[in-house]
This record gives structure tokens, sequence and C-alpha cells, in this order.
């Protein structure tokens, strides 16, 4: 099982980037469709600029947060879209940022996460990179 990262189309701007990342969720994705979701991420962790393993800096694009819905496709795969660097911000490093609600809302998805690096794939330029 795999937990993605998921954003809902209507708030990716047409640059593809994420107009509110707080509004980015935890979900899987079964057959190109929705097949769970959690709550919206903690910002503390997926948010935070010392926090790089858990950022949320690229998510996949779904129609809606609807168990059901479909995922955007683009060329070969997913559409992604990107967090603006300007969303993120220094929180601490991760010692000091509490991940239990983080741990608790990914475990509520169903069993244990494993998560891909997916910031090795180069997004829009309008996001900075």
């Amino acid at each position: 099982m795999l937990i993605r990262h998921l954003v809902e189309r209507q708030n990716v701007d047409p640059a593809g980037c994420v107009r509110d990342p707080r509004a980015i969720r935890h979900g899987l994705i079964v057959g190109r469709r929705v097949a769970a979701l959690a709550g919206p991420i903690d910002p503390a962790t997926h948010l935070n600029r010392d926090f790089p393993g858990h950022r949320a800096d690229v998510c996949i694009v779904v129609e809606a947060f609807v168990i059901g819905a479909p995922v955007v496709l683009a060329g070969d795969g997913f559409a992604t879209a990107r967090v603006p660097p300007a969303a993120l911000a220094p929180l601490g490093p991760q010692w000091r940022v509490r991940t239990s609600y983080s741990l608790q809302t990914l475990a509520s998805c169903h069993g244990k996460p494993q998560h891909r690096d997916w910031r090795r794939q180069r997004g829009p330029e309008c996001c900075g990179t």
C-alpha cells in the first residue's frame, strides 16, 4: 500500500502549482481512482522546510476528494502539482515537530504506510524548481 499526497484539480492553478497547500490530503489510489482518504495534512510536518523527510511538495491531482473519483492523468502517468516554495516555512527540525498527528492520519488510511520520494520529479517552473 502506498499512501500519497493528493490535491483536488480545483486547487491547482493553470501553471500546475497548488493554490492552497493546507487543503492537501493523504489518500490511496487503486485502479486510477481514489480508494481511501484521510484528513488534511499537518502543516507542521508537511509544509516545514526543516522537515524534508515528509514534505508535501509534489502531489497527485485528483478530480475530487471523493472515494471513487478519478485521478487526473498526464503523459505516461498521474498528473502532479507542486507546492510553491513560498508555502514552505522553517518550522524547526523534525525532532521538535509533533508527528503523532501525521502517524494517526496515515494509519486511518489503512495499515502501514510507505512513501515514495516525489521530489525527484521535475515540476513546473512557476514553483521555483
